[in-house]
Parts: structure tokens; C-alpha cells; sequence
């Protein structure tokens, strides 16, 4: 009875162990298929090394090729080169460029005289008056004799049609330059206006 119920005890356990087994070997099998299956999709590190490298994305080495880094960014100009840009884009007729390259160099430099008055010009061409005075005076907050300034102002209040403003401005103008063709013309027709009855 002993060796039968160890036999007993013995197939019982074969019993569920057979079972296991079976179900070790088949997640095993599926684990190993399911592995083959996702390294048929991957690259060799190798490959992918030779992709990484400049001018290796094609057989002739041409770095055009690559794809551009997300990380390239433009140089950034300068605040001369800046400066230059702009009021070359002001006097060559695209003032509207031209304005908009010098507010970033203003964010960076906004007390340099050349800036200002190109500025100022930019602004004035743009048919911007209040603009333009703003800038105009502030170059004479710096240098109140400045003459470009000073008619740049004068013609930016006129343009607005403060007349009270731009007297004074082509007042100091005058007083520097007392043959100054837009001075004169500005208190002719002042005088014109108040001989009117």
C-alpha cells in the first residue's frame, strides 16, 4: 500500500507538472517568435551609425542629402550688420523691410544715432509721421543741433499738421542754417497764411 500511494502521489504530480511544462515551452516558443519578429523591423547599428554620419546619407557622399538638424538655426547678424541691412532696405525704397530689420537691432541698441535717424527716415517714408518726429527727436535728445534731425522733425510735424511743432523745429533749423530752402518756404507760408483776411 506504501508503494502504491507513493505511485499515486508520484502520478498526481506528473500530472500537473506535464501540464506546465507544455505551457513553459509554448510561452517560450511565442516569446521567441514575437522577438525574430520585431529584430526583422530593426536596423543594424552599424546602418544606423553610417546614416548619423555627414554626407553618409547617400552613395556619392553629397551632404545635401541629409536631412536638415532641427537644431540648425541662421547666424544671427550682428547690430552693425543689422543697422547696415536696414537702412540700405530705407534708402533703396523698401522702407517697410527695412523698419522692421532696424526694431530688432533697436531691441538690442537703442540709443545708437544712425539707428535712430534711419529709423526716423523709415518711418517717415512709410507715411508714419508720429513714428518718424518720435525717433527724430529722440536723435535730438542726444545732439539737439543735429540739422537732419531737426528738418526730419519739422517736416514729421507739418506732415501731421502741427504746424505750432514744426515752427519750432524749423525755428532751430533756421537759426543754424538762415538760408535753409525748407525753413524759408515753411515761414513764407506761414506769412502767406496770416496776411489772409
Amino acid at each position: 500500500r506504501r508503494v502504491g500511494a507513493h505511485a499515486a502521489g508520484v502520478g498526481a504530480d506528473v500530472a500537473v507538472a506535464e501540464p506546465l511544462e507544455v505551457l513553459r515551452r509554448r510561452q517560450w516558443h511565442d516569446g521567441r517568435a514575437v522577438r525574430q519578429a520585431e529584430q526583422r523591423h530593426l536596423r543594424p547599428v552599424e546602418e544606423l551609425l553610417d546614416h548619423d554620419r555627414p554626407g553618409a546619407a547617400g552613395e556619392s557622399g553629397d551632404a545635401t542629402a541629409r536631412h536638415p538638424d532641427p537644431g540648425d538655426r541662421p547666424p544671427v547678424l550682428s547690430v552693425s550688420d543689422q543697422i547696415d541691412e536696414g537702412c540700405a532696405l530705407v534708402r533703396g525704397g523698401d522702407a517697410n523691410l527695412g523698419v522692421e530689420v532696424l526694431l530688432k537691432a533697436f531691441d538690442r541698441k537703442p540709443g545708437d544715432m544712425r539707428l535712430l535717424l534711419c529709423l526716423a527716415d523709415g518711418h517717415a517714408k512709410n507715411g508714419n509721421f508720429q513714428g518718424a518726429a518720435n525717433f527724430y527727436e529722440r536723435v535730438l535728445a542726444k545732439s539737439g543741433r543735429h540739422r537732419i534731425a531737426l528738418l526730419g522733425a519739422a517736416q514729421a510735424y507739418e506732415g501731421l499738421s502741427y504746424r505750432a511743432a514744426a515752427r519750432v523745429f524749423y525755428q532751430q533749423l533756421q537759426d543754424q542754417e538762415p538760408n535753409n530752402a525748407s525753413a524759408r518756404a515753411f515761414f513764407a507760408e506761414e506769412d502767406a497764411l496770416g496776411k489772409k483776411p
